[in-house]
């Protein structure tokens, strides 16, 4: 898929964007926050200063999200037959901002580092434990 320069609506002819299809169900979440898409669901104690980012006549999806962690726990058995790249099945975060983790392979991550490509952070992923998402107060 083309790439398209926002400022100058120009196609950038020398980079692609990657698209990624396939998602398998491995993130360990059992002690991260959930938040339900519904009305009055577990974060609605909470009163957000601001516009509003959606009319109310949005409709609600029911799905459920974790917080995101900062400590990623992969359930090693789900990755038997993964390809190299994958989103997880598990969404993370809050309304339409939430996303799903891209995950990679140590080949992958290999490939990329000797090809010297530029634009992308990998952070590590842990088989044992469980997620977590520590707070940093100043």
């Amino acid at each position: 898929m083309n790439i398209l320069n926002h400022k100058s609506r120009n196609i950038i002819d020398d980079r692609v964007q990657l698209y990624v299809h396939n998602s398998i169900s491995c993130v360990e979440t059992s002690l991260l926050p959930k938040v339900t898409c519904r009305p009055n669901n577990e974060e609605s104690k909470f009163t957000l200063l601001g516009p509003k980012k959606y009319p109310p006549s949005t409709p609600f999806c029911g799905s459920v999200k974790s917080h995101p962690p900062t400590k990623i726990v992969l359930n090693l058995e789900a990755l038997h037959d993964a390809p190299d790249i994958f989103l997880s099945e598990e969404w993370f975060g809050s309304g339409g901002q939430a996303f799903r983790l891209t995950i990679c392979s140590e080949r992958f991550v290999t490939i990329f580092s000797e090809q010297r490509f530029r634009g992308v952070s990998f952070e590590p992923v842990f088989f044992d434990g469980v997620s977590m998402r520590e707070m940093h107060l100043p």
